[in-house]
């Protein structure tokens, strides 16, 4: 058993951890966010988040997202899931920006019932 995740995201003092599961489905990834602290000298984990934590923890587990979905084959479309945003991190001459590289990405649904998306 591998006791090392697969892929770690760190926003701060948040640490986002990923691993490969095998599921009936296909690949399959199990995600664990934790807080990192200092407490008497010892580095300590929790899993517990304050207030001041959240829009670092929102941003790592929206880029956690994207890159698990980037993971699947094209072949699975239809187990991958939506993505809620484009990220510009994910390229490597990407700029960064005050949101990390996060665009919303809105999905309008004219009449005709034909889905166009647009990045505001």
């Amino acid at each position: 058993m591998n006791n090392k995740p697969l892929k770690t995201f760190s926003y701060g003092c948040i640490k986002i951890g990923v691993w490969p599961q095998n599921s009936d489905l296909g690949p399959a990834y199990t995600v664990t966010p934790r807080r990192i602290f200092k407490k008497d000298d010892l580095w300590c984990n929790a899993t517990s988040f304050g207030d001041y934590d959240l829009a670092s923890l929102i941003i790592g587990l929206l880029e956690t997202h994207l890159w698990i979905q980037n993971q699947k084959p094209d072949k699975d479309s239809s187990i991958r899931l939506p993505l809620l945003v484009e990220s510009q991190n994910m390229t490597e001459e990407s700029d960064k920006n005050e949101t990390g590289g996060l665009k919303p990405v809105r999905k309008e649904e004219p009449a005709n019932g034909s889905t166009q998306t647009s990045q505001e």
